[in-house]
């Protein structure tokens, strides 16, 4: 995840109740080199009510489809895996370059382990996977996607994509435009409050309420994470003390770039702006992906020390998406180990997926620290975390990310239907 989230980036992006769903799939594009194949899906989606239906013999060939077609682009895109031509890989790889924002379903009749590699590979370029399916797809099956792309909400046309100069995200922070949103994060014990996670918005002028995913990476190349990860800090603090006067005590985790983390000043400036509002460092939590770790480690290590001895709690987010992860749990100060959505995104019928899911929470038993399980999106995926052992889980599930003036609401409307009262992680050290 990068800063402020980017956890969706890579990730199918969950409804949005604030949205309008994409309605009625109206234009396909099926990639394949097989003529019985696309026949067939074809015909299976002209009687599920799919008016137009484009067809592409490779991976290349369905690149060009899609720029040729950028005024009306498509709803579903199904693309094959091996072609001789150019194959699925190649695709998912020219579409992650063109940001397609058409949701994507990849088939095969490789085995299960080569398709979920190939998930992994589809949400790393930043798709909106649905999934993989085994060849040949059935009406039943077909009828499933098409309902999942009914509840997604519309893409952005790749050529409405935004763009921003540097001068207008300078200014846009200068002048206090981004804020925060949070979303909440249940213990899954005693299924309380425990916490939330503050996820960064642009309320733009013109363009209105804009997701992280619309700016954060233009934030990264223009230089601007620290100053944006300050502004949502103090966004953070403001709300956690306003929280606090309405009777919800609980701490708030706050991403963190490496661009933030390799400067030397960054620990005391966050515990200045927790003071300034009457906070303890042990009300934050600092969330820093494994990767991101890893690409300067002295200095990120550097910060991270730091934060820990100024009371901060310290997460390692997004776990098993990097390399070197034990590596990393055996030489940084972790309070907290979070596991990717894309672990838990299906693990009740993946063994793979519930062995990894399972050796974290083991791990982090061992290790005395806090197991959270992130991407929590319906009943299977918390009955699956649940029973593995996981202490806390957050996603859509519970709740999406709402403004602060929202949290404490939700906070009491969910507490109002369960016993005691909103609990402190265990993560946490109030200094």
């Amino acid at each position: 995840m990068a800063a402020q989230n980017q956890k969706s980036a890579g990730h199918p992006l969950p409804h949005d109740a604030t949205q309008e769903g994409t309605g009625i799939v109206t234009r396909v594009l099926i990639i394949d080199d097989d003529e019985v194949f696309r026949a067939s899906t074809a015909l299976h989606l002209r009687r599920l009510g799919v008016g137009e239906i484009v067809h592409a013999t490779s991976g290349k060939h369905g690149i060009a489809v899609i720029d040729d077609c950028i005024d009306a682009p498509f709803d579903l895109v199904i693309c094959d895996l091996q072609m001789p031509e150019s194959d699925g890989l190649e695709f998912l790889r020219l579409a992650g370059m063109r940001a397609l924002g058409a949701p994507l379903l990849m088939v095969s009749a490789q085995e299960a382990v080569i398709m979920r590699a190939v998930e992994l590979i589809a949400t790393a370029h930043g798709l909106r996977l649905l999934g993989a399916a085994v060849k040949p797809i059935s009406s039943a099956a077909l009828s499933e996607v098409l309902g999942k792309c009914k509840t997604l909400p519309p893409a952005i046309p790749l050529k409405n994509k935004l763009r921003f100069t540097d001068e207008e995200l300078r200014s846009a922070i200068d002048e206090g435009q981004f804020e925060g949103f949070y979303q909440p994060k249940i213990s899954l014990k005693e299924r309380l409050v425990c916490g939330c996670e503050v996820l960064a918005r642009w309320r733009h002028p013109e363009h209105g309420l804009l997701p992280a995913g619309a700016f954060i990476d233009q934030i990264q190349v223009a230089g601007l994470m620290p100053q944006l990860t300050r502004l949502i800090f103090r966004c953070a603090a403001d709300w956690c003390v306003r929280w606090r006067e309405q009777g919800l005590r609980i701490p708030v985790s706050v991403n963190l770039s490496m661009s933030s983390l390799e400067q030397a000043e960054l620990p005391n400036e966050l515990l200045a702006i927790a003071h300034d509002a009457g906070l303890h460092a042990g009300d934050f939590v600092v969330e820093v992906t494994e990767t991101l770790a890893m690409s300067d480690f002295v200095r990120c290590m550097e910060s991270m020390v730091r934060l820990r001895l100024s009371g901060f709690g310290l997460s390692i987010d997004d776990l098993g998406t990097g390399f070197s992860s034990i590596q990393q749990l055996a030489r940084v100060p972790y309070t907290e180990l979070k596991s990717d959505r894309s672990f838990v995104k299906g693990a009740t019928n993946n063994a793979r997926q519930r062995a990894v899911l399972e050796s974290s929470v083991a791990i982090a038993r061992k290790l005395g620290i806090a197991s959270v399980a992130e991407g929590i999106d319906n009943e299977a995926d918390l009955e699956c975390v649940t029973g593995i052992g996981y202490d806390f889980a957050q996603g859509y599930y519970f709740a999406d990310a709402m403004p602060g003036g929202d949290f404490a609401a939700w906070a009491a409307s969910w507490l109002s239907g369960k016993s005691g009262a909103a609990c402190h992680s265990r993560f946490v050290a109030h200094a």
